[in-house]
């Protein structure tokens, strides 16, 4: 934002939105991620033909 009075550029913190709170809570994300990363692991590991 600029102060029109003397045109110095500010940022006001206080008119910033709050961030969107849509979607599943992160505790279940992170527990897909993992759960994600040890199938992934086991592929990984698991001897090719």
């Amino acid at each position: 934002m600029v102060l029109i009075e003397n045109k110095e550029l500010y940022y006001d913190y206080v008119a910033s939105p709050e961030p969107p709170s849509e979607g599943k809570p992160l505790s279940e994300e992170v527990d897909e991620l993992k759960q994600s990363v040890a199938e992934l692991t086991i592929l990984i590991e698991t001897p090719q033909q």
